[in-house]
């Protein structure tokens, strides 16, 4: 049994799924400790969970004597300093692919917000400017 930080609660069972198996300590705020919460709270841990706004840097994992992974809940790994981990021998993880479907649909959005006007719209009834439909109408689209 080993010591999990968690910097913030996280989506599904993976919290559920660490406890039957380690003591952990997960951060209140859905932003995440932040470095200077982790560096209050790191130094009994074995494994770090953090989010892409912690800063995991040389001073985190020194003050860490006993950590050895890092396991970052997001698809990179710039917020960790790779060379002190692996100077550490410290295992770094991610979630990659855990976007995929997000960017999809952003994407998805962004087109038809592109095609139909559908943000111009919106300010428009926002403001008091929509009169109903007529040409040309964010809802027209040009031929």
């Amino acid at each position: 049994m080993g010591r999990v930080l968690v910097s913030a609660p996280l989506p599904g069972p993976a919290v559920e799924l660490l406890r039957a198996a380690h003591e952990v300590e997960v951060g209140a705020d859905p932003v995440g400790l932040g470095r200077e919460g982790i560096l209050a709270r790191v130094a009994a841990c074995d494994a770090l969970v953090t989010l892409v706004t912690d800063r995991v840097d040389a001073e985190v994992l020194a003050a860490a004597p006993r950590l050895r992974v890092v396991a970052n809940c997001g698809v990179g790994v710039d917020n960790l300093d790779l060379d002190a981990c692996r100077r550490r021998g410290i295992a770094v993880t991610n979630t990659p692919d855990v976007l995929t479907e997000a960017t999809a649909d952003a994407t998805f959005a962004l087109l038809l917000d592109a095609c139909r006007r559908v943000s111009e719209g919106d300010r428009a009834v926002r403001a008091g400017r929509w009169r109903g439909w007529r040409p040309p109408s964010p809802a027209c689209r040009a031929a």
